[in-house]
């Protein structure tokens, strides 16, 4: 199964290219580089609805130790298929998505990136869509999101989003309440955790690997391959350090723990939270942490944390379809949950 085929040679074909961004955003004399782009759009036949045009493109982020093939095999055929143009790019550092340094070389010395850097990335990639996209994120994309939206509201600069979906998201706070909880509750999740992300251990143990991210349903060949690319995808990660001292989207919260951008903007974005209940990595008052802070409630699927793959992909998809096509900021719940 390649990384970038979908599993039904029926499904729409994904398309490979590359994007040609600033290094340092804003900086007229900063090098490009290139981020890598996976794409899957509907057929165009001369029988799709005037409805079907109308439907927003979607733009997928991904979490660490992923890049953007984690959207290929389901989710890009899956919304092209229904109609939504689809993409999702490979954050710099992962996949084929180089990290350069300032002089526009790589630079194979850079292991951390911090999230200023993706912050502006995203910027970068919405200014090149004609129409505004409803941006998906997964996991730690999910705090790159947040904090997009944090500066947009806080400068009024960038794109604006049509729609913006967190599925199970690092939450507002980072990692550190959640690492706390899981050490009240359970020494062994906490271990199981700690060395699957830390010390990357998920990327050689195959049952650690289907603990923190999957369940039964996925094969052993496709574990496999998926550890493969888990590894290859975790030689550059985000600045943990950076991000929990200084840069946590839970600062700019009001006393609620809301965020400003999504409840005293003029037009806040329609928004969803979405949570797995089988989810190894993101607890129940992480989801809830993230639904109030965007001042939604929190929709929950059956799934485990990687919500885009395994044989409970479609939990998740349907829930996101359901919302897009709902028109409304409210989340629904998906059938059959």
């Amino acid at each position: 199964m390649s990384a970038v085929t979908p599993v039904s040679s029926s499904l729409p074909p994904i398309a490979e290219s590359r994007i040609f961004i600033p290094v340092i955003r804003g900086d007229p004399t900063s090098p490009e580089m290139t981020l890598q782009i996976l794409s899957c759009r509907p057929a165009t036949t001369d029988s799709v609805s005037d409805n079907e045009k109308k439907k927003r493109p979607l733009l997928f982020l991904h979490g660490s130790f992923h890049s953007a093939w984690c959207y290929s095999e389901r989710y890009l055929p899956y919304f092209a298929s229904h109609g939504y143009d689809s993409y999702a790019y490979s954050f710099r550092g992962t996949g084929p998505s180089p990290v350069l340094g300032p002089d526009g070389k790589i630079d194979g010395s850079i292991t951390k990136v911090k999230i200023d850097e993706h912050v502006d990335d995203l910027a970068s990639i919405l200014e090149t869509f004609d129409r505004r996209p409803v941006v998906v994120a997964h996991s730690f994309g999910g705090a790159v999101l947040m904090k997009y939206m944090e500066g947009r509201h806080r400068d009024g600069t960038g794109p604006e989003p049509s729609g913006i979906a967190l599925l199970c998201s690092v939450p507002p706070s980072g990692n550190g309440k959640m690492t706390r909880r899981f050490l009240r509750r359970s020494l062994v999740a906490s271990y199981r955790i700690t060395v699957g992300f830390v010390a990357k251990k998920l990327t050689s143990d195959a049952d650690l690997c289907r603990t923190l991210f999957f369940d039964g349903s996925v094969p052993p060949e496709d574990l496999t391959m998926y550890m493969g690319l888990y590894a290859r995808d975790s030689s550059v990660t985000i600045d943990v350090v950076d991000f929990a001292k200084n840069k946590l989207p839970s600062l700019c919260a009001d006393e609620r723990g809301v965020a400003p951008w999504a409840m005293n903007a003029a037009l806040p974005p329609p928004r969803l939270v979405l949570g797995a209940n089988k989810d190894y990595v993101v607890d129940k008052e992480g989801v809830e942490e993230t639904g109030k802070f965007l001042d939604t409630d929190a929709v929950w699927v059956n799934s485990p944390h990687d919500v885009m793959l395994g044989g409970k992909w479609e939990e998740g998809a349907r829930a996101i379809r359901s919302w897009l096509e709902g028109g409304t900021d409210s989340c629904i719940t998906p059938d059959d949950f």
